[in-house]
């Protein structure tokens, strides 16, 4: 009971309490803002005093600023109208040039197209006089047409010219074709009429051919055509047979000799051999003309021939005879006069258009020049312009800032007057508010400290109270949680018994039902191992007849082997049978053929009173036979048939033998000086390459010292044959191994030594460019660094385009070219130069150099040497080419220098920047 009064008490303390610590709480914040607005009038007042002098100052200042960038606006617009009147000005007269470069540049259009066509036709033109001059040198080929002569005619010719014929060079007049001439019409139809004598040997008298006559029948060099241009005796000329409506107008074009254009002195010769000749344009009328008179030979264009003896017909190409080739050079030679006379013409006005060309380009050079300064003085106008109104347009911006801002001035110093009155007006309202709720407050404040007094009073009572109320209320509350728990235990052991209860009878059951299945599994394996007796048995009773089955396949297949060898042994012998009597058959029919060709008597007649000669029965007499047989026409055939142009031949013989002597005298000295020359390139060849080689050898020494850091190489040449053909063993050791040769080295040993070998050609022979595939595949981090410093060193002598996975060297190079797929199954090239990575992925420069730590010997490109730059939105390509690496150089320093133990020199290794740091930064 007295806890609960006590508690009562001190609820409707607490309760007065609260109230008035409200009411003092709402009286403190009043107090306070009145404080605040207090100190803030207070405040206000001093400061609108303190501003209006300013005030008063800037708005003079404002004032004149004003007038000055008034007059300033004037002056600038005067000036701005100025260069718009000279912009105008100067536009116009850049237009005016504008419009004459264009004009220029089409005149310099048409100029150019027709020098290009006058080039065109002039190539056109040398071409087709080209193809003329060759087919005129073909057609007038004298070695053809000297191959075409009979043998008397060749010896008369090759005597005469060498000096050793009967007559002087000078007699000789050429072919009798040369002499004829007439138009690639009627050239046919002269070869025809002429047949071999178009061929023949011109001589100016009969007198010369009696000469030459003399002398092949002394020689018996064969016979020859001769032609005796002056003619021998004097030929009638004949009236020409008349037929109605054949005659010149029609089917006849009229005698030979109308068409014929002969030499000078050939006139007679002309006359004879075709004074009786009458060209007609069909073969039915030459046969008409030749049955009228037949005196007359009549011939067609074509080349077909009429006389008393008969007809000459047939397809005859204008080329086929000597004077149809005569007549086409001929032709052809016009032409290539022509074709050469245009070509001139058309050389005259290509030197024309391109002096006119160049006076154009002059020309243009002086328009575009002035075009070039107008637009200059047009530009520096415009810029000036834009400078004027750029100005104009600030002073005018200034300006009107400046009206504001004085307006704005005058406005905010009227109303800073009208703030200061109405500030000092509220800073005395505000004083006498705060002086009543300040009283009020420290009244309110008095009351609550006594309340509060009283309160604490009454909570400490109530506390000791309420202490020994709880400590009574847990006693009562762990009794209550123990009998609970006893409760919970009984429960759950009857349960448990229960359960216990039931799992004993299911095993129960359990166990019954696998003891009546454990009886019922034996009787069924009992009846099981019966079958399996039944089924043993009657698989034994198998196997056994199985095993005889086979022992009787196998003797019917040793039967069937035997008698298939013996079939195929008749079948062999049945074979050769075969081809026996083919081969016999062969025989006979090849001894009937040669019995045909040889004896001219058939089957029937080689047969008849035929006894076979008892000594030839045997086989080797047979073959003395054929032996013999073979002998004898071995000895017919090397004497040939007889030939009655011995003595005649073998004198062309012995000029060509001693033609050929001569040229296999010239082979052999030939031979000599090429052998001679081919030692000395040989001998030169050996020294440049032991020069060489031994200059590589050193170089790649020294060059494996750098990459390996000590260590030992060389090169060797295979003993025991030639230099030049001679092998190159390269052997290497390592810094810690022993010397082996290369093959035996691993991966990245080999590779380096390789590369050390590759440097060492550069260094002794640079190259402007080298193409590096896969070089740096085997190498590891630091060997990479190392081979990327012997790129550099090398890089002012020669580029190289590597092709490699590796990052490392990616990252190193200048370009870097590769294959991305984008869309599935397209491939597509990409090209990046890492100068410009930042412009791609900003910022990604700074990382890599962060995550490199300032390598040395990789430059801050922007692509990361490890890691790709995914993270900036940046997918790096699949590689393929990186051109040009760019390490910084790792140039040799003191660090990097030390002496071999095997050899004492002084080795400059090629150390990776990444090592010599002394701190690495973090990757």
């Amino acid at each position: 009971g007295d806890a609960a009064e006590q508690g009562f008490a001190l609820r409707e303390l607490s309760r007065r309490y609260k109230e008035l610590r409200g009411m003092s709480h709402t009286q403190n914040e009043l107090v306070l803002r009145l404080l605040h607005g207090k100190t803030e009038a207070v405040n206000s007042v001093r400061h609108l005093e303190g501003a209006r002098a300013p005030a008063e100052e800037r708005q003079a200042r404002l004032a004149s600023r004003l007038e000055e960038a008034r007059g300033g606006v004037d002056a600038l617009r005067e000036q701005a109208r100025g260069v718009e009147e000279r912009l105008v000005a100067a536009r116009e007269e850049l237009e005016r040039a504008d419009q004459d470069r264009r004009a220029l540049e089409g005149r310099a259009e048409v100029l150019d197209a027709r020098i290009a066509e006058v080039e065109r036709l002039r190539k056109e033109l040398e071409v087709e006089r080209a193809r003329a001059q060759s087919k005129v040198e073909s057609l007038l080929d004298p070695g053809l047409e000297r191959e075409d002569l009979d043998a008397g005619a060749r010896a008369v010719i090759e005597a005469v010219e060498g000096g050793e014929g009967p007559i002087a060079a000078g007699l000789l007049a050429g072919l009798l074709a040369d002499h004829l001439r007439t138009s690639t019409e009627y050239a046919r139809a002269l070869d025809a009429v002429l047949g071999e004598r178009a061929r023949a040997i011109a001589v100016r008298s009969e007198a010369d051919a009696l000469l030459l006559v003399e002398w092949l029948r002394d020689r018996d060099q064969g016979q020859a055509a001769l032609a005796v241009l002056g003619g021998l005796g004097e030929r009638k000329p004949l009236a020409p047979p008349q037929i109605e409506g054949c005659w010149i107008g029609g089917r006849v074009v009229g005698p030979l000799m109308d068409l014929v254009r002969p030499a000078e002195g050939a006139l007679p010769i002309a006359e004879a051999l075709c004074g009786d000749v009458l060209v007609v344009r069909d073969l039915e009328t030459a046969l008409a003309l030749v049955a009228r008179d037949p005196r007359w030979r009549c011939v067609t264009p074509e080349g077909e021939l009429a006389d008393a003896g008969g007809i000459v017909g047939g397809r005859r190409t204008l080329v086929q005879g000597a004077v149809g080739r005569r007549a086409s050079a001929e032709e052809l030679e016009a032409q290539i006069v022509q074709l050469s006379e245009r070509e001139a013409t058309e050389e005259q006005r290509r030197s024309e258009l391109d002096a006119q060309r160049t006076a154009l380009r002059t020309e243009r050079q002086e328009a575009a020049t002035a075009l070039e300064a107008r637009r200059t003085s047009v530009s520096g106008l415009q810029g000036e312009l834009g400078t004027a109104r750029a100005r104009l347009a600030d002073l005018e911006t200034s300006l009107g800032s400046l009206e504001r801002e004085v307006a704005g001035a005058t406005l905010e110093r009227a109303k800073l007057e009208e703030k200061l009155t109405a500030a000092r007006t509220q800073r005395d309202e505000v004083e006498a508010e705060f002086e009543v709720q300040n009283a009020r407050l420290a009244e309110l404040e008095s009351d609550r400290r006594g309340l509060e007094e009283a309160r604490e009073s009454a909570s400490r009572e109530e506390g000791r109270t309420q202490v020994a109320l709880s400590r009574l209320e847990e006693q009562v509350g762990g009794l209550d949680r123990r009998l609970a728990d006893q409760r919970r235990v009984r429960t759950e052991s009857v349960a448990e018994v229960e359960r216990a209860r039931r799992k004993s009878a299911d095993e129960a059951q359990a166990s019954e039902a696998a003891r009546e299945e454990a009886a019922r599994l034996a009787g069924r394996a009992q009846e099981l191992g019966e079958e399996l007796a039944r089924a043993q048995e009657l698989l034994d009773g198998l196997r056994a007849r199985a095993a005889e089955e086979t022992a009787s396949l196998e003797r019917l297949r040793i039967e069937e082997n035997r008698v298939t060898r013996e079939l195929e042994a008749v079948s062999a012998r049945l074979s050769e049978g075969k081809l026996e009597v083919q081969r016999l058959e062969l025989v006979r029919a090849e001894l009937l053929r040669r019995a045909e060709e040889d004896l001219a008597l058939d089957e029937e007649r080689l047969l008849a009173d035929f006894v076979a000669e008892v000594e030839l029965e045997s086989k080797e007499a047979l073959q003395q036979l054929e032996g013999k047989v073979r002998e004898l026409r071995a000895q017919l055939d090397r004497l040939g048939p007889v030939n009655l142009e011995a003595l005649s031949e073998l004198e062309e013989v012995t000029a060509r033998l001693t033609f050929l002597e001569g040229q296999v005298g010239d082979l052999a000295d030939s031979r000599r000086k090429l052998g001679e020359t081919l030692r000395r390139i040989e001998v030169e060849s050996k020294r440049l390459f032991l020069e060489t080689f031994e200059e590589i050898r050193a170089a790649f020494q020294t060059i494996f010292r750098q990459l390996f850091g000590g260590g030992r190489a060389d090169v060797k040449l295979a003993e025991g044959e030639d230099v030049m053909d001679a092998g190159v063993d390269i052997m290497a050791r390592p810094p810690g191994r022993e010397m082996l040769p290369i093959g035996l080295l691993s991966g990245g040993q080999r590779t380096m030594t390789a590369l050390a070998l590759l440097f060492a050609v550069f260094q002794c022979r640079p190259s402007p460019f080298c193409v590096l595939d896969e070089v740096d595949a085997a190498l590891d981090d630091a060997n990479v660094q190392r081979f990327l410093a012997m790129l550099e060193r090398f890089r002012e002598t020669t580029q190289f385009v590597v092709v490699t996975h590796n990052k490392g060297t990616m990252a190193a190079c200048q370009s870097l070219y590769g294959v991305t797929m984008e869309t599935k199954g397209v491939s597509k090239k990409v090209a990046v130069q890492l100068e410009e990575v930042d412009a791609f992925v900003p910022g990604a420069e700074g990382k890599i150099a962060a995550r490199r730590g300032g390598s040395e010997l990789v430059p801050e490109t922007g692509l990361a040497d490890e890691d790709t730059l995914e993270d900036d939105g940046y997918v790096e390509p699949t590689p393929l080419v990186a051109e040009a690496p760019s390490p910084e150089p790792s140039a040799p320093d003191a660090d990097a220098t030390s002496l071999d133990e095997e050899s004492g020199e002084r080795v400059v290794e090629i150390v990776p920047a990444s090592s010599r740091r002394e701190e690495p930064a973090e990757r």
